[in-house]
């Protein structure tokens, strides 16, 4: 599978699951090439705190929580919910990638892509080069060093 990163600055990392003390998964705030900050939820805490301040390759694995909607307008953006790992993104459809139990859809959304995990049923009326929007709980799945 093709890498599908957006770039971003590691703006910050809040924990979000700790018992005595020790930190066991995290939220992380990233910074979009436009000013736009999205929490990201880090379940496997691979965003390490000197990361932060840095440039990095991110790609981000979303989980559906409305059905992806055709969007007649052709917009291309993201909306952060205040402080969750949550967003409305508005994008085309670059790919559909047929898998099971669910399919992968690489969405660009103008400043990079996101991998949306959906079900046969949600993409059932969908072609790629669709625009759509789309809300989802948002996941870190890669980090890596910005080139």
């Amino acid at each position: 599978m093709k890498n599908f990163f957006l770039k971003g600055k590691i703006a910050g990392i809040t924990p979000v699951s700790v018992y005595e003390n020790k930190v066991y998964t995290q939220n992380i705030t990233v910074e979009l090439e436009d000013g736009t900050k999205i929490e990201v939820y880090d379940p496997l805490k691979r965003c390490k705190k000197d990361m932060e301040g840095k440039i990095k390759n991110i790609r981000i694995r979303a989980s559906t929580v409305q059905p992806i909607i055709k969007n007649e307008k052709r917009e291309m953006k993201i909306i952060p919910f205040n402080k969750a790992s949550h967003a409305d993104i508005y994008g085309y459809i670059e790919k559909i990638l047929p898998n099971k139990p669910e399919n992968l859809v690489i969405l660009k959304f103008g400043l990079g892509e996101i991998v949306l995990f959906a079900d046969d049923k949600q993409i059932e009326s969908l072609s790629e080069k669709d625009y759509v929007v789309t809300s989802a709980n948002l996941y870190l799945d890669e980090i890596n060093d910005a080139k």
